[in-house]
């Protein structure tokens, strides 16, 4: 089943937060994630993890551009590093982000998280853009400014693609089998692709 490679993508603690009665938001990093999260300790909502996530129907998910998204994670990931290792040079840590990019969550693609999401919960996903973070909290944070030097290797260029069609899917509300068959209906190489990596 799944490696010890798998774990960093597909970590087994999955949350979703109860932000008001019977409304459940499942935060993907770099799609206000952070934002959420700081409302959330601020009004004691409740966090629900793992096979708590089987009780609920319908579960919130924000969307957000994959390419900004990517590249922003990517950013993200190299700053983080560099603070964290700062004998490490930029360019290596921006040269591992670049070829291994599915290895941090906060560039992972957005459909990697639904895929982790589909381990705990039938649930049917209510899609929004990022517009909808308004409507959840006042506070936003300030996006670190973000270069646009970064390559993506083909592999990943097939995820931004699906992730691109997920876009599509802002404004509905469906169960993650429909959103895979949305997906391979629209791109079936970039599925077929996606199933060689995550799906078998």
């Amino acid at each position: 089943m799944l490696s010890r490679l798998d774990e960093i993508i597909y970590p087994n603690r999955c949350e979703v937060i109860e932000l008001a009665s019977q409304r459940y938001f499942y935060p993907i990093f770099k799609n206000g994630s952070s934002s959420v999260y700081d409302y959330a300790t601020q009004n004691k909502c409740k966090i629900l993890l793992n096979q708590q996530l089987s009780k609920l129907s319908v579960i919130d998910v924000v969307l957000r551009d994959p390419v900004e998204r990517t590249i922003s994670g990517m950013q993200t990931f190299i700053y983080n590093t560099k603070q964290s290792v700062p004998t490490l040079d930029a360019d290596t840590i921006k040269w591992f982000a670049e070829n291994y990019q599915f290895l941090n969550r906060h560039y992972a693609p957005q459909l990697s998280w639904l895929i982790n999401l589909n381990r705990y919960t039938k649930a049917k996903l209510r899609f929004f853009g990022m517009e909808e973070l308004s409507n959840i909290t006042d506070f936003v944070g300030t996006p670190r400014k973000v270069s646009t030097d970064i390559n993506l290797n083909l592999d990943f260029e097939m995820f931004i693609r699906l992730d691109k069609l997920l876009m599509n899917l802002v404004g509905k509300e469906l169960t993650f089998d429909e959103v895979l068959t949305y997906l391979k209906q629209e791109d079936k190489t970039a599925f077929q692709k996606l199933q060689c990596i995550v799906l078998d």
